[in-house]
């Protein structure tokens, strides 16, 4: 049984198309245990085999959703391959290309300038050398530089220094590539577009709005993606849910969709009607891939929290013509079970990991 807790706000939200992006009071909260083994047939409607995973990645998003062999998730690099390279760099994104990831995965702020570059924290700090080259310019906030002063810092070396995710220590990233890191720039959202476009591959962009606002950062971006010939191929995300009506106002061919990381009440509903959206991203705890009805799949183990793999909700969402790509996910048997549960996409930061469960 599932019990569905409405607050009255949300009401008037729906009615008004606005999002409920970070208001937990308007999401349901659902949990329930199930046995998916009898739920994923139902599920996996139409599947088609009718093509490769090579001929797959000529295509847009669209047609690549629409195209998925054997309904095989789309494997999206996480800021690139960011366990084996530095984020959110041409380096971490030629890495997860050569890995054997479909997509990769990029966050946007804006320059003092008014240009786009492409950086996770809102601070140059913790990716940059930005410390030693203005250490006088503290908190270091991306949208105090200028593009020229950015270009100026070194986005590589600090990979080597901190080894985010131990592979440098286990063996995974040699003492070459790491030496060919120092020296990464932080590139702009063209030179990504236009990397991304050159090797024939997608791009999910997602926009930063949250902490820092920047009012006009979608119709930037959504010019850039038209300038570059990207539209087909690039799909933007964004916590801020109401940047996705105004993303399909603009271009109604850029597929975008709101992230989450708390439950939506009814998402196919709501990513679909309210805020006009082709695509969600939820995080692996809203999805449930920490719940006793996930480890009935048998690939997952059974000690994880009793979170609900709602099955039901991606039925909905596949009907309703909004595809799932679930983030961010790095353990191989989940992987497994999302592969199981037929999710669109899986977005890792261990891209060389998916990559063989989808061979």
């Amino acid at each position: 049984m599932i019990r569905r807790l409405c607050h009255p706000v949300w009401l008037l939200m729906a009615a008004s198309g606005f999002s409920c992006a970070t208001q937990s009071d308007f999401y349901l909260f659902a949990s329930a245990t199930r046995n998916p083994k009898s739920e994923i047939g139902r599920f996996a409607i139409g599947k088609s085999k009718s093509q490769n995973r090579k001929s797959k990645i000529e295509l847009g998003w669209a047609e690549t959703i629409k195209n998925r062999p054997g309904y095989q998730p789309i494997n999206v690099a996480h800021r690139g391959a960011r366990s084996l390279a530095p984020e959110n760099t041409l380096a971490a994104a030629r890495k997860a290309f050569e890995l054997g990831a479909d997509a990769w995965e990029v966050d946007v702020h804006p320059t003092r300038d008014g240009r786009l570059v492409v950086m996770h924290d809102d601070t140059l700090e913790r990716t940059t050398n930005v410390k030693d080259v203005f250490p006088d310019r503290k908190p270091w906030y991306v949208g105090d530089f200028t593009l020229e002063e950015i270009r100026r810092l070194d986005a590589g070396s600090w990979f080597g220094k901190s080894d985010p995710f131990g592979q440098i220590k286990a063996g995974a990233v040699s003492v070459g590539e790491v030496k060919s890191y120092a020296g990464e720039r932080v590139p702009t959202l063209e030179e990504v577009l236009r990397f991304t476009r050159d090797n024939r591959k997608l791009l999910d962009l997602e926009i930063k709005q949250l902490p820092r606002r920047y009012p006009d950062i979608v119709e930037k971006v959504v010019a850039a993606i038209e300038a570059e010939e990207m539209v087909e191929r690039t799909a933007i995300s964004c916590f801020d849910h109401t940047c996705v009506a105004r993303i399909k106002s603009l271009n109604k061919k850029i597929m975008a969709g709101p992230i989450s990381n708390d439950r939506l009440a009814e998402p196919a509903k709501y990513v679909k009607r309210i805020v006009r959206g082709d695509i969600w991203f939820p995080s692996g705890q809203v999805v449930g891939t920490g719940s006793l009805a996930f480890a009935g799949s048998n690939t997952v183990a059974g000690s994880y929290r009793a979170n609900d793999l709602n099955l039901d909700d991606l039925k909905a969402l596949r009907k309703a013509g909004v595809a799932v790509f679930v983030w961010t996910i790095n353990e191989e048997n989940v992987m497994r079970g999302l592969i199981e549960a037929d999710v669109t996409g899986i977005v890792s930061d261990f891209p060389q990991r998916l990559a063989p469960l989808l061979r």
